[in-house]
């Protein structure tokens, strides 16, 4: 999701171009833009909906967050820009509950007219594509071999990448790491094996 003409929010674009180089069976990956009601056909014949998108979180810009929407928006410590709009529109218009909205979010720099992404956005991009690969994996996975249990140190956790240097050679790297914030609620990666494709709107 997000408008490529604004610059950093349009980092969720830039991830579906690059996802889309190399197809992933059974994900369905679909670039809505700003258009809330055009991704609702795709987030009802889901089982799981993968959101990349700008957040706010206030922390360094290039960070990326990984969280679940959730209703709890009043007390959320990351906000994405887009994603609980497409939530809200699914509750509100669609038969029955949606399907849980997990959003990959990165806190943008520049929100300003232009296609260029900013310079730390730009060196997340491609550890925001490799974590979509690794969730929709994990998705997958779970459709097959049933839903994975989280142990109670994990359950209520809110998963974000800080800039850290990993290697001499990459100082700007980003390094995954779990980081529990106690004003997030969020749920666990499970995955119901209904025979529908987890869709990616970006």
């Amino acid at each position: 999701m997000g408008n490529i003409l604004m610059g950093d929010d349009g980092i969720g674009i830039h991830a579906v171009q690059a996802l889309q180089q190399n197809p992933m069976p059974g994900v369905t990956m679909v670039e809505i833009g700003t258009a809330i009601l055009h991704g609702l056909s795709f987030v009802e014949s889901a089982d799981r909906v993968l959101v990349i998108d700008a957040a706010k979180g206030g922390h360094p810009p290039g960070t990326i967050y990984l969280f679940e929407a959730t209703e709890n928006t009043e007390t959320r410590a990351v906000a994405s820009i887009h994603a609980m709009g497409l939530r809200e529109a699914a509750r509100f218009l669609l038969r029955g509950a949606p399907p849980p909205i997990t959003v990959i979010g990165v806190e943008p720099l520049v929100l300003e007219y232009g296609m260029e992404l900013s310079a730390p956005v730009q060196a997340a991009l491609p550890r925001v594509v490799e974590l979509a690969r690794e969730t929709l994996l994990k998705w997958q996975r779970a459709a097959v071999f049933g839903p994975r249990i989280l142990s109670g140190s994990e359950r209520g956790r809110l998963v974000r990448a800080v800039p850290t240097s990993s290697r001499a050679d990459e100082p700007s790297a980003l390094r995954f790491t779990q980081r529990c914030i106690p004003q997030a609620r969020c749920q666990g990666f499970g995955c119901s094996a209904r025979g529908r494709r987890p869709a990616v709107n970006l």
